[in-house]
């Protein structure tokens, strides 16, 4: 009698243990979610249901089960199971809530690493070697490593804007002249290196869709952690992945370029001998060959315009 007196007394505590069990692993849950950078997605209301019904399906279904195979009293049985489930969000919530501040240091500086090379990479400049030790920047040292590796290779995929040794700039438009083409051996020394240029700039083209390609199945390949720098490093990745689309438009809107000025100075190389220079003008003997010749211009005009403009742009 004294025995089945004692049992009796765990139903008093069923309730209050149910709802501090319901309590504790809607605070684990907040601690959670709001470390993980998901309570954007998920409502307090969201979150307490959901917290509400786990508590219960897990202390209870299991409780019910365990009490009619061992013979035991249920509320004895869901008052412990209730005990052990907040013992376990204790333990979460104080991961949680006592994350070592060394941790959220490295990721933050290395967030900050992110951005700013990828603020390089966006606009095209330099990015310069350096070291990412694990003891400064954690588990993204490695992320870092990848990205700073792969904005080096595209750094040197970068297409060359010059057809001669001595850089001339395609800004200062200087390919062609009036100068230029009133000697045939400037036309072909121009029309050799242009040669050459495109030959390069096809292997280059090559390499930048073979970086492309690898840099994409790299980044798959990528243990991304946790969500805040899983986000950071999806942008980052987005960035490196229209740098090069850039770099190979870039690279295609030149090989147009070159390929309409090599038109225009074949032409004039054929017809050498039947024009004349004045000054800033050009007279050919038949009217149609003049015609010709500024068709040819116009294309080569409007090659330098289409680079020019999606520069800018990008």
């Amino acid at each position: 009698m004294e025995e089945q007196k004692k049992d009796g007394l765990w139903k008093y505590f069923v309730l209050p243990i149910l709802i501090l069990a319901v309590g504790v692993d809607i605070l684990s849950m907040f601690a959670v979610i709001k470390n993980t950078m998901m309570e954007e997605r998920l409502s307090p209301t969201v979150i307490i249901i959901m917290a509400t019904l786990g508590v219960l399906f897990i202390v209870l279904v299991p409780s019910h089960i365990i009490a009619r195979v061992s013979k035991q009293k249920k509320s004895k049985i869901i008052v412990i199971a209730s005990g052990v489930v907040i013992g376990f969000n204790i333990m979460g919530l104080g991961a949680s809530v006592f994350e070592p501040q060394e941790d959220k240091i490295r990721n933050k500086l290395a967030q900050e690493k992110i951005i700013e090379m990828m603020g390089d990479v966006i606009i095209g400049e330099d990015v310069f070697e350096e070291d990412f030790a694990v003891e400064d920047y954690g588990d993204m040292a490695v992320h870092l490593e990848f990205l700073q590796e792969s904005s080096l290779d595209l750094q040197e995929l970068e297409p060359k804007r010059y057809i001669f040794a001595e850089n001339v700039d395609l800004n200062t438009y200087e390919y062609f002249s009036y100068d230029i083409i009133g000697s045939y051996k400037t036309i072909s020394d121009y029309r050799n290196a242009i040669r050459d240029y495109l030959m390069e700039a096809k292997e280059n083209n090559e390499r930048i869709r073979t970086f492309m390609e690898t840099f994409n199945d790299s980044a798959k390949e990528l243990d991304l952690g946790d969500p805040m720098n899983k986000g950071v490093m999806k942008a980052a990745i987005i960035n490196v992945k229209n740098r090069s689309e850039t770099v190979n438009s870039n690279q295609e809107r030149l090989n147009k370029l070159f390929l309409h000025l090599d038109n225009l100075l074949a032409f004039l190389e054929e017809r050498q001998g039947e024009y004349v220079i004045e000054g800033e003008q050009i007279k050919f003997e038949e009217v149609v060959y003049l015609t010709r010749f500024n068709v040819l211009v116009e294309k080569y005009d409007n090659a330098i315009d289409d680079f020019s403009y999606y520069e800018y742009l990008y």
